[in-house]
């Protein structure tokens, strides 16, 4: 019987009875309702990118989260509490952009396109899944498209500087994984903005913590 997001959340609370800090407590929440519906999802699979996209989020917005020790717990939690496996999602995202970062982007984007003759059989082993089924629907959901953009951030050419996210995911790696590429390109886009909102609200956390303790010193 599926769990309600009621009883999804009461798991998660059992599962992490500590306190959240303010800054985190709203990407904790869209995680958890996020996780919960994905899992109710016939359509879904927790497949190799879906792990990328997901372990990227949480990294990514939870960069600064204290008490250390209570991070990847947290992870942890909401995985479990949705009915995922949090060690098979750490491993398939570890493993895949291991492979990744070896792998020029044009070369990636021509052997996942290339179905018949792939060039890589670390890649094709990889996203054989999602290979098999590119040409078929799949459940979206913005963690792939995350997973995406991990991946080609990933790439051992990806210059930051020259970041042309737009061009190089939607001309291949949207349409390689059956994903349409507008909906990637535009989760991507918002997913960047947020980031960046994160980190400037991290900084000026960070910045109050060091005033207050500049205070005590001079006291």
């Amino acid at each position: 019987m599926l769990k309600t997001i009621a009883e999804s959340k009461r798991a998660f609370h059992q599962a992490f009875p500590f306190v959240i800090p303010a800054l985190y407590r709203r990407l904790v929440d869209e995680l958890l309702v996020e996780l919960h519906l994905l899992s109710h999802q016939k359509g879904f699979s927790p497949d190799t990118l879906f792990a990328i996209g997901l372990v990227k989020v949480f990294e990514d917005f939870t960069t600064g989260y204290r008490p250390k020790e209570n991070r990847e717990k947290l992870f942890w939690s909401l995985c479990k509490s949705t009915g995922f496996d949090p060690d098979s999602i750490r491993q398939a995202s570890d493993k895949a952009i291991a492979v990744i970062k070896e792998q020029q982007l044009e070369d990636l984007k021509a052997n996942l396109i290339d179905k018949e003759k792939p060039q890589n059989v670390s890649i094709t082993r990889l996203f054989g899944i999602e290979k098999l089924n590119s040409s078929e629907a799949k459940y979206y959901s913005r963690l792939t498209s995350i997973g995406i953009y991990n991946i080609y951030i990933s790439t051992k050419d990806y210059n930051k500087d020259h970041d042309n996210t737009s061009d190089s995911i939607s001309q291949g790696l949207s349409n390689a994984f059956g994903l349409p590429a507008d909906r990637v390109e535009k989760d991507i886009k918002q997913y960047k903005s947020n980031l960046d909102k994160m980190n400037q609200a991290i900084e000026l956390m960070n910045e109050a913590i060091a005033r207050e303790k500049r205070k005590k010193i001079d006291k």
